[in-house]
């Protein structure tokens, strides 16, 4: 078994509502009322599936 240690991509991810974003876009809200959610030093690569599944509870958020 390797002890290598493999390398880590981090980023910030920021999540967007799309129907604001849609709404926005059409004029009915202004830019500063689409609500978004940034999600800062976030792992990403083949080991940061699981963080796909903490999503939903963020976006509860946004709704």
């Amino acid at each position: 078994m390797s002890t290598e240690q493999i390398g880590k991509i981090n980023t910030t991810l920021t999540i967007v509502n799309r129907a604001d974003r849609s709404a926005a876009t059409r004029g009915y809200i202004s830019s500063e009322q689409v609500q978004t959610l940034t999600l800062k030093n976030v792992l990403i690569g083949t080991g940061a599936k699981p963080i796909l599944s903490k999503i939903p509870s963020f976006l509860e958020r946004l709704c």
